[in-house]
C-alpha cells in the first residue's frame, strides 16, 4: 500500500520534472537581438527621432532589440525608393539620460 502512495504521489512531480527538462529552449541567444516584432509607439517615435538627424524617409515595419552598454533597436524597413526593398537600419539608444539615439548602421534585408 505504500509503495502505492509513493508512487502516486512521485509519478506527477516525476512528469513535471521531465516536462520542464525538455521544454524548448528560448529562441533567443544571450547577447543576440530579440525576435521581430511590431512597433510600438515608442518605438515608432524613436525610429523617426533617429531618422530625422540623417534626413532618412524609411518606412518602419518590425522591430528587434539587443541589449548592450545600451540598446540596439534593429529596424526592418521599407526603403523609399519605387523597388519592393527593404533594408535593416540600426538605432542605438545609450545609457543614461538625455543621450540622442543615433543610427548606426544600414544593410539589405535581403543579402
Amino acid at each position: 500500500m505504500k509503495r502505492i502512495l509513493a508512487v502516486v504521489l512521485l509519478l506527477p512531480l516525476c512528469l513535471a520534472v521531465f516536462a520542464c527538462a525538455h521544454k524548448k529552449a528560448p529562441s533567443q541567444v544571450v547577447g543576440g537581438y530579440t525576435e521581430e516584432r511590431d512597433l510600438t509607439a515608442e518605438d515608432a517615435a524613436l525610429f523617426a527621432a533617429a531618422a530625422a538627424t540623417v534626413d532618412a524617409s524609411y518606412e518602419p515595419l518590425k522591430v528587434a532589440t539587443q541589449v548592450v552598454a545600451g540598446t540596439n533597436y534593429r529596424f526592418y524597413c521599407k526603403a523609399p525608393d519605387a523597388q519592393e526593398r527593404y533594408v535593416y537600419i540600426t538605432v542605438f539608444v545609450p545609457l543614461g539620460e538625455g543621450e540622442p539615439a543615433v543610427m548606426t548602421n544600414m544593410e539589405d534585408a535581403e543579402g
